[in-house]
């Protein structure tokens, strides 16, 4: 058995958060009263992975991040940017409620889990989110653990992210992990920082513009077995 603990990232790589973002965009835009023509859902998308970017190399801070978004969004389409925070809070709550799998990734995992490896989630999300999301998809029925940046002080590809799994795992060895993720930055940065071999899920065929090479590639998560 060439990898015993596989470490999944959650958001795009088993869960489809483009998707649901989109929706949970919809829903708390209909609640405040967004008017259809000022509604951009891309934009959102593109000031939300900077801040994200930014959260996962230590840049902001959750608690900013989760307000910044909105406001810079608001800024941008001319709306009320002092609504930020309540928008945020709601849109937070339909993310939560809204669970999408992608690929049937969920019926992957299981095969996977029934070779005896061991299986677990890491993720930069809000762990109120993630927790909520997990149990909507029944992930945690396939998972052994989650391990939320926001519940452990560490983000990926911080190095101490790995170091606290490997402190609460302790059978566990870099030499038989591998991590799996959609983000090169967060998902294969963490790997490489933390000597644990990398795979990176490339769904969408992106362009890699980071100095950040996987150790692996892959298009769908069957992939996989070709490679553990």
């Amino acid at each position: 058995m060439k990898y015993e603990f596989l470490f999944i990232d959650l958001d795009d790589t088993i869960y489809d958060f483009q998707q649901s973002a989109k929706i949970s965009l919809s829903k708390a835009s209909d609640d405040f009263s967004l008017p259809e023509e000022k509604r951009n859902y891309a934009l959102y998308a593109e000031i939300n992975q900077k801040l994200w970017d930014d959260y996962s190399l230590g840049k902001t801070t959750k608690e900013k991040l989760v307000v910044d978004r909105f406001r810079k969004y608001f800024e941008a389409i001319n709306f009320k940017e002092d609504l930020a925070e309540e928008f945020g809070k709601k849109y937070e709550k339909y993310l939560s409620e809204t669970a999408i799998i992608l690929d049937d990734s969920d019926k992957t995992l299981k095969k996977i889990k029934n070779t005896g490896r061991k299986i677990y989630i890491i993720t930069n999300g809000i762990a109120e989110v993630q927790h909520k999301k997990i149990k909507i998809c029944k992930i945690d029925e396939i998972c052994d653990g989650l391990f939320i940046s926001d519940e452990i002080g560490y983000t990926k590809p911080d190095a101490r992210f790995f170091d606290y799994i490997l402190k609460k795992l302790p059978f566990v060895t870099r030499k038989k992990s591998l991590i799996i993720g959609d983000n090169l930055l967060s998902d294969i940065g963490l790997g490489i920082n933390s000597h644990v071999d990398t795979c990176f899920l490339n769904r969408k065929e992106k362009n890699n513009s980071y100095d950040l090479i996987p150790k692996y590639e892959i298009s769908s998560l069957k992939e996989l077995f070709d490679i553990i």
